[in-house]
C-alpha cells in the first residue's frame, strides 16, 4: 500500500507544484464590448464540473414520501431536527449516487416496471369507480402517498358489513399506516376499501415539489458540458478527465430523467384514504403484510436495504425493494438495468484510455478500474456461478462461497470507484497545455 501510495505521489514531487498566473489585456479605451479570454483556469473546470455533478445528482432524486413528525419533538428545535433530517436522507443518496449511480437506476428503473404491472389493475377499478387513475398514481403510491390512520374512541370494535366486529390487533404499528400500490389494490379488492381516492393530474401535481425551474437549470447545465466536451473533440483540445466523469454522471442523469419523468417529486406529506376506531383491524393488517417482504440483493450487498420487519406500516424506505414472488415484480429487470447501467457509467471513463495521467501507473490503474466499473455484473454473474452449477452437489457451501466471491466482487467495484472519483480531482494538477484553450462553448450560459 505505501508503495502504491509512493508512486502515486511520486511525480508530484519530482515535478514541483507549478502555477501559471493568466493576465489578459485589457482595453485601453472605453469600447462597446470585449469578448471572453481564450483560455481556461483549472478552477474554471473544477467549478463548472462540481456544478454538474451536484446537478445529475441531487436533482434527479425522487425519494418516497417520508417518515411524518406526527406532533414529535415540537418546537423550534424539532423543527430543525427534522428538516436535517430530510436534508441528510436528500444529501445521503446524492452520495450513493455519486458513488454508484447504477444503483439508483436499478431501484428507479425496476420500481417504474412494478408500476407500470400494478397500474393495470389499479386502472380497472378506477373506471369501475370513476375516477382518473394514471401510472403518475401508482408511482405515488408505491412512495408511500396514500395512508392508513387508527384513532382512540370509546368504540373500540367496528361492526363489519356482516354484523361482526372486527379483532383488534395488539400489535403497535405507525402511525401513519404507509401504504403500496400493491397494497391499495389489494384493499380494494378485498372490499376494506369501497373506492379509490379521488385525486386529479392536477392535484397530483400540486402535491409533488418538482421544481421545473430546477430542473431545466440542471438540464442546460448537462447540455453545455456535453457541447463544449464535443466542441473540444472537434478542435483536438485536450479533456480533462473530470470532465470526462462529469459526462458519465451526465449520461445517468438524463436516463433517470426520463424513467422518472411520470414519478411525482418531493412529496412531503401523504394523503389519509380510511380511518380506523381504535386499532387497524387484523383483516386488514394480514392483507397488507402478506405483499410486504424481501429485500434486494444489490441493496443488501450494499448493506443499506432494510429487513421486511423494520417496515410494518413505516414510511417506505427508500432502500427497499419488493419480494421476488409478489405478483408484478419481475427481478430480471434489475438484472439488464444493472448491465445496462455499468456498461453506459464505466464506458464512458473508458473514453480516457489514452489521455495524459502524472504517472504510467495511473494509467494502467485507471484503465483497470474503468474496466471493473464496466463489466461489474459480468464479475456479480461470475460470483454466483457456483451457487448455480455446484448446488446440487455441495449446498451449503456453494451458497456461502457465492455471497464471499459477490462481496469480494463488490469490495473490488468500490475500491475501483474509489480511485477513479480520486483520479478525476487528481489529474486537474497534470493537464496538457491544450486542456486550458476555451472554446466558443464558454459564451453559453452556464453555472461556472
Amino acid at each position: 500500500m505505501r508503495s502504491l501510495a509512493a508512486a502515486l505521489l511520486l511525480p508530484a514531487f519530482a515535478n514541483g507544484y507549478k502555477t501559471f498566473k493568466t493576465v489578459c489585456s485589457k482595453p485601453t479605451e472605453s469600447v462597446n464590448y470585449v469578448s471572453s479570454a481564450d483560455t481556461r483556469s483549472t478552477l474554471d473546470i473544477l467549478w463548472s464540473c462540481v456544478l454538474t455533478i451536484i446537478a445529475c445528482t441531487w436533482s434527479v432524486q425522487h425519494l418516497n414520501v417520508p417518515e411524518q413528525r406526527e406532533r414529535r419533538n415540537p418546537g423550534w428545535i424539532g423543527n430543525i431536527k427534522w428538516a436535517l433530517k430530510r436534508t441528510w436522507t436528500s444529501t445521503k443518496w446524492m452520495l450513493i449516487t455519486i458513488m454508484a449511480p447504477e444503483v439508483l437506476l436499478v431501484k428507479d428503473w425496476s420500481g417504474r416496471h412494478l408500476a407500470k404491472n400494478n397500474s393495470a389493475s389499479l386502472q380497472e377499478f378506477a373506471m369501475t369507480d370513476g375516477v382518473p387513475w394514471s401510472l403518475s398514481h401508482t408511482l405515488f403510491a408505491d412512495m408511500g402517498g396514500f395512508v392508513l390512520r387508527s384513532y382512540s374512541s370509546e368504540r373500540l370494535h367496528k361492526e363489519t358489513k356482516t354484523g361482526h366486529p372486527y379483532k383488534s390487533t395488539k400489535s403497535k404499528y405507525s402511525q401513519p399506516f404507509h401504504l403500496t400500490a400493491l397494497e391499495l389494490s389489494k384493499l380494494r379488492a378485498a372490499g376494506f376499501l369501497d373506492r379509490l381516492p379521488y385525486m386529479t393530474e392536477e392535484e397530483l401535481l400540486d402535491k409533488s415539489k418538482g421544481d421545473s425551474f430546477v430542473r431545466t437549470i440542471s438540464l442546460i447545465q448537462i447540455l453545455w458540458m456535453v457541447i463544449q466536451i464535443i466542441a473540444r473533440g472537434f478542435r483536438h483540445l485536450a479533456i480533462s478527465q473530470l470532465e470526462i466523469g462529469v459526462l458519465a454522471f451526465a449520461a445517468c442523469a438524463v436516463i433517470l430523467y426520463i424513467i422518472n419523468w411520470s414519478k411525482p417529486k418531493g412529496v412531503q406529506t401523504p394523503i389519509t384514504i380510511m380511518n380506523f376506531e381504535g386499532e387497524i383491524p387484523d383483516e386488514v393488517i394480514t392483507i397488507i403484510e402478506k405483499q410486504r417482504a424481501g429485500n434486494d440483493i444489490i441493496l443488501n450487498i450494499l448493506g443499506t436495504a432494510r429487513d421486511s420487519t423494520e417496515i410494518r406500516g413505516t414510511h417506505i424506505p427508500n432502500d427497499y425493494v419488493y419480494d421476488p414472488d409478489l405478483p408484478g415484480y419481475d427481478d430480471n429487470q434489475e438484472v439488464w438495468a444493472m448491465i445496462a447501467g455499468t456498461l453506459i457509467f464505466g464506458a464512458i471513463h473508458l473514453a480516457a484510455w489514452n489521455f495524459v495521467f502524472p504517472s504510467r501507473i495511473e494509467l494502467v490503474l485507471w484503465r483497470c478500474s474503468s474496466m471493473i466499473c464496466t463489466f461489474f455484473t459480468v464479475l456479480i454473474l461470475v460470483s454466483a456461478a457456483p451457487d448455480v452449477f455446484l448446488d446440487r452437489l455441495i449446498p451449503d457451501r456453494t451458497t456461502k462461497f457465492s455471497f464471499f466471491l459477490m462481496k469480494t466482487a463488490m469490495l473490488i467495484y468500490v475500491v475501483a470507484r474509489l480511485f477513479l472519483l480520486v483520479e478525476l480531482f487528481r489529474t486537474l494538477c497534470f493537464l496538457p497545455p491544450s486542456a486550458y484553450i476555451a472554446t466558443w462553448a464558454s459564451n453559453i450560459p452556464h453555472l461556472a
